[in-house]
C-alpha cells in the first residue's frame, strides 16, 4: 500500500475534493453523515496528502433524515458543488478522469430514486468509485479516523473492488436511528491479538505503550487511544506538563503540519482529568503519566488521583513521578530547591496512602501531615503502581527503595541502560525488595524512516534538532564542544523554552553536531530500530513507551510510521512465540 512512499513525495490530494462534496449531496438525497464533514474538510485534505497515490477504498455511514428543513437546507447548492467537485477532481489528478466522470454521474439527480429505495447500492456506487486499483494490503486500522477521532467501537473491515463480500457487510446497511455523526475512512482489518494479557508487565515479554500527547483537540486524543488498542499496545502514557519544550518561534505551518491544527505548542490538558476521560474507551489498556512531579502536586492528591483512577480502568494505572523540571516550576512560582529531597518525602507519604490507608501523621522537611485521614483503596488487583523517573544515582537509589517500575528519558545505548537498571536491582536488595518485582522500562522518542538516508534528513528538522540542544553540557564537553546555554546546564531539567531569545535559539540550533541529535531518538529504518529494541530487551527492558516524532514531519510521513509501529509490533509478538 505505502511503497511509493519511499522519498516522502507528496502525493495528489484525492479525497479532498470528495470530502468537500459528499456531506451536501448526502444531505441532498436524505441522509446525514454520521460525522460534520465541513469542520474537518480541510483537515482531510490535509490528511489525504499523506496516502498513496490512488483513490481510496472509502465507506460512509449514515442514517436517514426526517423530512424537514434539514434537507431543504442543504438541497439548494447541492447540484452546483457536486459538479465542482468532480471537474475539480479530474483536475487535481488527470490518471483518474474516468472515474471522476464516475463520479460526476455518481451524483446525477436520477440517483435521488435509487438513494431512496435502494441505500446499499448507492453504497456501493460510492465503493467501485473511490477503490484502489489493485486491493490494498490489510492494515490494522484507519489512519484519518484515529487521529481525528473518528471512529465507532466496532469498524467493519470492508473489501476491495472484485473481493467476495464481507460476512459482516450487513453492518454497513442503512439503519433508522439517529446517532452520532461519524466517518470512517477504512484500509484494512484489525490483528488478531498475538498474546494473553497479564495484570501486571513484571513477565519476560516486552510490553510497549504509545506516549500520547496530552494536548487539544480531544478528539484526536480519543483516536490515538482507539489506535493504540488496534495496534495493540499494552498502555497508554501521557506526559504532564504546563507548557512544551519546543517554543513558539519554531512552530509554524513551515515547521511541521500539526501547526495548522494547533496554534501553539503549550497548551496541555490536566492529566488527571485525562486519564479519567480516557478510562472509559482504554478498554484493556493500561493508562498512566510519565512523569509528574510531587511540587505541584501533593503527595496526597497524588495518591487520591491514582487510586481514583484505579477504580475506573480495568488494570492498575501507572504513576511516573520525577523531581521536576523548571520550565513547569519556575515560571510560575513553584519552588525547585533541593528537588530529590522533595521527591523522597513525597514517596514516603505516597506509600503511606497507598499501603496503609487510615490516619497519616508525617513530620518532614517540605511536607507535614498532623493527623491526616486518608481511607481511599485500591480495587483487587488495581493497586496504582509508582515508577520513578530517575537517571542520576540518588534517583535511582530511590527507584529500587520505593518504586515499583524505573521509567527514565531516552538512554542511548543498552549497556547504560543495563548499568543503571543494574544500580536499581542493587538498591532494591539494600531495601530487603525482590528487584524483579520493579519493571525496567524506558521512554523512547522513535523516528523511522523507509531508508537510513530519509531518516537522517528527518534529523535536520528544526523540532528535532532542538533535542540535541536539550543534551546535558557534559555530552557537548564529551565531544569537545561548549554547550550554548551554559557549561553547567543539565538539559530538560532547566530548559525554559520562552526565556530563550529567538536569534540565540537559532543560532543555538545551527551549533547542534549531528551526533547529539542522533543520541536523542531510536531512529533509522524499521529493521534497525527492531534490532535496536532487541538490544534494549537482552539488556533487562520491559516496558517500552513509543513517542513517534517523526510524524511531525507530513501527515504522509505520520501515517507510513503508524504502519511501521504495526509491523514492529508484529515483529515482536512473532518473536515472542518462537521461543
Amino acid at each position: 500500500m505505502l511503497d511509493r512512499c519511499s522519498e516522502f513525495r507528496d502525493q495528489p490530494a484525492v479525497i479532498a475534493s470528495i470530502v468537500a462534496v459528499l456531506p451536501h449531496r448526502l444531505a441532498s438525497l436524505g441522509y446525514r453523515p454520521r460525522m460534520l464533514l465541513d469542520r474537518r474538510a480541510q483537515l482531510l485534505g490535509l490528511l489525504s496528502n499523506g496516502l498513496p497515490q490512488g483513490p481510496c477504498l472509502v465507506s460512509f455511514r449514515f442514517d436517514r433524515l426526517a423530512p424537514g428543513s434539514d434537507r431543504l437546507l442543504a438541497l439548494g447548492r447541492a447540484r452546483e458543488r457536486c459538479a465542482m467537485g468532480g471537474d475539480q477532481l479530474a483536475a487535481d489528478c488527470p490518471e483518474f478522469a474516468d472515474r471522476a466522470r464516475q463520479l460526476r454521474d455518481l451524483f446525477h439527480p436520477a440517483h435521488d430514486r435509487l438513494a431512496q429505495e435502494q441505500p446499499s447500492q448507492l453504497r456501493a456506487s460510492f465503493r467501485t468509485v473511490f477503490a484502489p486499483e489493485k486491493e490494498l494490503r490489510r492494515f490494522p486500522t484507519t489512519i484519518g479516523q484515529c487521529l481525528l477521532g473518528q471512529w465507532t467501537r466496532k469498524p467493519v473491515p470492508l473489501r476491495a473492488v472484485g473481493a467476495p463480500a464481507h460476512r459482516n457487510a450487513r453492518s454497513l446497511s442503512h439503519r433508522g436511528s439517529a446517532i452520532s455523526p461519524s466517518l470512517r475512512l477504512l484500509v484494512g482489518h484489525s490483528p488478531q491479538a498475538y498474546w494473553k494479557q497479564g495484570e501486571t508487565m513484571k513477565d519476560a515479554r516486552l510490553a510497549l505503550a504509545l506516549i500520547v500527547p496530552a494536548q487539544p483537540p480531544l478528539a484526536s486524543v480519543l483516536g490515538l487511544v482507539r489506535l493504540t488498542r488496534l495496534l495493540r499496545f499494552d498502555a497508554v502514557m501521557v506526559w504532564d506538563h504546563l507548557q512544551d519544550f519546543v517554543p513558539r518561534v519554531l512552530w509554524s505551518p513551515r515547521t511541521t503540519w500539526i501547526a495548522r491544527l494547533r496554534r501553539s505548542p503549550h497548551p496541555y490538558y490536566d492529566f488527571a482529568s485525562l486519564l479519567g476521560r480516557l478510562s472509559a474507551h482504554a478498554g484493556r489498556l493500561r493508562l498512566g503519566v510519565g512523569v509528574t512531579d510531587p511540587i505541584r502536586r501533593h503527595p496526597v492528591l497524588l495518591a487520591q488521583t491514582a487510586l481514583t483512577l484505579a477504580h475506573l480502568t480495568r488494570r492498575p494505572p501507572i504513576i511516573g513521578i520525577g523531581a521536576g523540571e523548571a520550565e513547569n516550576l519556575d515560571p510560575y512560582g513553584f519552588p525547585f530547591d533541593r528537588p530529590v529531597a522533595r521527591l523522597e518525602e513525597a514517596l514516603v507519604i505516597l506509600h503511606a496512602c497507598l499501603n496503609t490507608p487510615g490516619t497519616i501523621r508525617f513530620a518532614g522537611r517540605f511536607y507535614q501531615i498532623t493527623d491526616g485521614v486518608f481511607e481511599l483503596t485500591a480495587p483487587p488487583r488495581r493497586r496504582p503502581e509508582i515508577w520513578l523517573g530517575a537517571h542520576g544515582p540518588r534517583m535511582l537509589e530511590l527507584t529500587g527503595r520505593f518504586a515499583d517500575g524505573w521509567y527514565p528519558n531516552w538512554i542511548d545505548s543498552p549497556e547504560r541502560y543495563a548499568a543503571r537498571l543494574a544500580q536499581v536491582r542493587q538498591a532494591a536488595e539494600r531495601a530487603g525488595r525482590d528487584p524483579t518485582q520493579i519493571v525496567p522500562a524506558l521512554q523512547a522518542p522513535v523516528l523511522l524512516a523507509p531508508t537510513e538516508h530519509a531518516a537522517r534528513r528527518l534529523l535536520h528538522h528544526p523540532a528535532l534538532r532542538l533535542t540535541g540542544l536539550l543534551r546535558p553540557a557534559d555530552e557537548w564537553r564529551e565531544l569537545g564542544l561548549e554547550h550554548p546555554l551554559g557549561e553547567h546546564f543539565r538539559g530538560y531539567l532547566d530548559f525554559i523554552p520562552e526565556r530563550v531569545d529567538s536569534h540565540a535559539l537559532r543560532a543555538a540550533l545551527r551549533a547542534v553536531p549531528p551526533e547529539l541529535v542522533e543520541r536523542s531518538f531510536l531512529w533509522g529504518t524499521p529493521e534497525q530500530v527492531l534490532a535496536r529494541i532487541r538490544d534494549y530487551r537482552e539488556a533487562g527492558l520491559r516496558f517500552l513507551g513509543l513517542l513517534p516524532v517523526s510524524a511531525l514531519a507530513s501527515p504522509q510521513v505520520a501515517a507510513w510510521t503508524v504502519f511501521t509501529l504495526w509491523r514492529l509490533r508484529r515483529s515482536l509478538a512473532r518473536e515472542l512465540t518462537e521461543r
